[in-house]
């Protein structure tokens, strides 16, 4: 569990994508410290779908960024973007309380000088 080697196999099993990212977070001269963001991205994975953290993972590789908590932040994005864009409700349309008629906004001219 503790082995950053063992953590890039995990990262393998979820998609190319994640096992290059687990590789570049584990990589360096002190990849040991890093082994709780690794752990993290597994739960992820585990939490929110392998696509989802695949999809992230490629995402951040692109733009050359590793760390976990903006993969996180990423995922948690699609899946706001996802509810929001869910099953519409219907809209029920406003009261017409303070509607006013189409003659209200008609221009009046008024006179000028002496009646």
């Amino acid at each position: 569990m503790r082995s950053c080697t063992y953590q890039i196999e995990q990262a393998r099993s979820l998609g190319e994508a994640c096992h290059k990212f687990m590789k570049e977070l584990l990589s360096g001269d002190f990849p040991w410290a890093r082994l709780r963001q690794a752990q993290k991205l597994l739960r992820l994975a585990q939490r929110y779908g392998r696509q989802r953290v695949e999809e992230a993972c490629q995402r951040a590789l692109d733009f050359d960024l590793i760390d976990v908590t903006r993969v996180e932040r990423m995922v948690l994005q699609v899946l706001a973007h996802e509810e929001k864009s869910g099953p519409r409700q219907i809209s029920l349309p406003l009261s017409a309380r303070f509607q006013r008629p189409a003659s209200y906004f008609t221009r009046k001219e008024k006179t000028h000088g002496n009646p």
